[in-house]
């Protein structure tokens, strides 16, 4: 290779370890960059027209045009004079001369715009009309440059293609659009401006020059492969695992920011379940009433915990299926159906029972609301479900305020004591499906059950109400959260979590597998370069598709057709 430094081991006098080479292989071997298998950039596209704000009626509306040399043509077929860049007011006329509304008008240059095109954005008044008029007479005058509709977040995507944002950036702009909590809003605002795609491109970088690094021994057969020992393939490679096993854990929390959790309420009738659900969503959304069985079907809530979607579900009160009606029933089927498919299931139960329990044996009280909740539970349950059929279950003991209040006091006094952290909890977290890791298999389910945390609560009014701050009548909803929080691994407190999302979590881990594989080939009896080489490919191809440096169109259109029109 002309102009290249031989590594032979005559010019070598000690060994050139990692951060020595990085510099030499960047410059010998530059085509292992994204631009071996991603060109980047697209053909002059149709130029497109959408409402860019929602649709219905407002004080202003914002219709975007967005294509190549578009400055060049419009002003001149709606009649307006003057130089680019376009900006202040102006007016649009319809086919016969009519005045169909005064706009502001801005205007900005491609490449620099957010779609990498020329675009321009007219600001109307928000009438449907007026809009519908605008779009129609800008489609009349463009037809011959072949102007048209745009599809959903078409915009985005031409920003994408035209590389002024990268996929993971993309996504968050969705994720903020679509934003339910601060947090999230605070997370997807970050990504939009990078900072997912920085943690992502460190790990590139680190699996690009260590490919760069085995590679550059293979094209130098007069070097044994294991000379790449004395370069400090070790150390890299472990260092490239390192950084990956520790962003999992970061793009796990990410995934579950963004997509939310679901948390069932289940247990016997009148226990509470429609009491808590207006506690915790802070509104009266379910009858409560002495009467048992007000509940028949499933209510469903997503409210912020914590700065996290969480969709609460309230379900029918659980007894005997001989005991209840058809349509009671049916809303029992529901229950199980909801507490199977959620995330975390707050068993509940009511302090009742402790009335009739001896003071003297208080300290025994949490093991034995503990049992009954789950002897209740097994004895109920349909068949396979306690077998594993539950992600992460919760025992939550409602009614505390029949309780004396001395015993309310030292009951909470107890359970604040044995309380487990995050880490006693198993530390869950969320797959590349979104769902809770750390349950054991259906095998040890029932250690899952017997490890079940404990609340107690009540969701009515107290004597304990006078003692609280501001009179709250709630005892122990904030403890309640807080442990919601625990138990579902949620990042609270500074700094805020990334946003990520599941795919994201699915390619590190296919990323790290292909890592760990590349470990193996080095380190076999007769280390196998060429398929490390493979593996570290393979890698880095996974990271990139994080940030669509290799994306197949079916994804592409997946991920922006869940735009929403004008972005």
């Amino acid at each position: 290779m002309p102009g290249a430094r031989r590594l032979s081991s005559g010019s070598i006098e000690k060994p050139i370890g990692w951060p020595a080479l990085k510099t030499f292989l960047s410059a010998w071997r530059p085509s292992l960059s994204f631009a071996e298998d991603f060109s980047g950039g697209v053909e002059a596209l149709d130029p497109i027209v959408a409402l860019a704000t929602p649709p219905g009626r407002g004080g202003l509306a914002v219709v975007r045009v967005s294509g190549a040399a578009l400055v060049e043509w419009l002003p001149a077929a709606l009649g307006w004079r003057g130089a680019p860049p376009l900006k202040g007011l102006r007016r649009i006329f319809d086919d016969r001369g009519d005045l169909i509304d005064q706009v502001l008008v801005l205007s900005f240059a491609g490449p620099r715009s957010f779609s990498g095109e020329d675009t321009v954005e007219l600001q109307c008044h928000g009438s449907p009309v007026v809009v519908e008029a605008i779009i129609a007479r800008l489609l009349q005058l463009g037809r011959t440059r072949g102007l048209r509709l745009a599809g959903p977040g078409e915009f985005s995507q031409r920003a994408f293609l035209n590389g002024r944002i990268d996929l993971a950036q993309a996504e968050a702009l969705a994720d903020l659009i679509a934003a339910e909590t601060a947090l999230q809003a605070r997370a997807a605002a970050r990504a939009m401006e990078g900072d997912l795609s920085a943690r992502v491109q460190r790990l590139l970088d680190h699996v690009q020059h260590l490919r760069l690094l085995v590679e550059a021994a293979l094209d130098f057969p007069e070097e044994p492969v294991e000379s790449l020992a004395n370069w400090g393939v070790d150390e890299a490679l472990a260092a490239c695992a390192a950084d990956l096993k520790g962003e999992l854990p970061v793009f796990r929390q990410g995934a579950r920011l963004q997509q939310g959790l679901r948390v069932a309420l289940i247990g016997p009738p009148n226990v509470g379940k429609s009491s808590l659900l207006n506690a915790l969503a802070g509104k009266d959304l379910a009858i409560v009433d002495a009467e048992p069985g007000t509940t028949r079907d499933r209510i469903e809530q997503t409210i912020d915990l914590l700065g996290y979607r969480i969709v609460l579900t309230d379900t029918a009160g659980i007894r005997p299926v001989l005991e209840a009606g058809r349509i009671e029933a049916l809303g029992i089927e529901r229950s199980w159906q909801a507490a199977a498919q959620a995330d975390l299931v707050l068993l509940m139960t009511s302090a009742e029972s402790a009335l009739l329990w001896s003071i003297d044996a208080m300290e025994q009280w949490p093991e034995r609301f503990h049992a009954d909740a789950l002897s209740w539970l097994r004895a109920h349950a349909p068949s396979g479900i306690p077998d594993g059929g539950f992600q992460r279950v919760c025992i939550v003991v409602n009614k505390i305020d029949l309780l004396a209040l001395e015993h309310q006091q030292s009951l909470l006094g107890m359970l604040a004591r044995l309380a487990p952290g995050p880490a006693q909890l198993g530390a869950p977290h969320a797959d590349s499906l979104g769902r809770i890791e750390g349950s054991p298999p259906a095998a040890s389910a029932g250690l899952v059950l017997s490890k079940a945390p404990l609340v107690v609560c009540s969701t009515r009014a107290s004597p304990t109400a006078e003692k609280k701050p501001g009179g709250d009548p709630d005892i122990g909803i904030d403890q309640l959260i807080g442990r919601l929080g625990s138990i579902l691994g949620l990042q609270t407190g500074r700094p805020d979590p990334v946003l990520a999302r599941a795919r994201h979590v699915d390619a590190l881990e296919r990323a790290l597998a292909h890592l760990e594989t590349a470990a193996e080939r080095w380190k076999s009896a007769a280390p196998q370069a060429d398929l490390m080489a493979e593996e570290l490919r393979l890698a880095q191809r996974c990271l990139g598709e994080i940030l669509g440096a290799w994306s197949n169109e079916e994804l592409l259109g997946e991920i922006f057709s869940r735009f929403c029109i004008g972005k």
